[in-house]
């Protein structure tokens, strides 16, 4: 049974187009490498290093492909930033302990063959050095 690509939803994509033409276009625009290698369906999971707090609009915005469901860290779902980052495809994780239902969800995200963004090392790092990678986006 073939599975039908997600559809990105209107606000996700109205936010990506805000984001890229407001930063990225009036700041010099984006240079973006190895895009096509990028499955328009089926299950992915985009794991790249983490050096700003500007990664996840980075990434979004560097692919026009998928819409991506972020795994974010517990603390920034405060009011105003949780639920704009909740609408845009964004759930809880609690870094530091065994979260088994972070890990659930994201498992489910990919059973229906969705992207899953994650960082690996958990934190911002200095973009120099890698941190060790966290037992749960192993077991993914």
């Amino acid at each position: 049974m073939a599975r039908r690509r997600p559809k990105r939803s209107p606000w996700y994509a109205f936010v990506r187009w805000f984001v890229r033409v407001a930063f990225f276009q009036l700041w010099g625009g984006l240079k973006v490498v190895g895009a096509e290698r990028i499955p328009s369906e089926g299950p992915v999971i985009f794991a790249p290093n983490h050096v700003s707090n500007l990664d996840p609009p980075i990434v979004a915005c560097a692919q026009n492909v998928r819409q991506l469901t972020f795994m974010a860290k517990e603390e920034l779902f405060v009011p105003v930033m949780g639920p704009v980052i909740s609408s845009l495809g964004a759930f809880k994780v609690r870094r530091g302990e065994s979260d088994t239902e972070s890990i659930r969800r994201a498992l489910a995200i990919l059973e229906e063959g969705r992207a899953l963004l994650v960082f690996p090392e958990g934190a911002r790092g200095d973009g120099k050095t890698l941190q060790p990678v966290n037992r749960g986006v192993t077991m993914l």
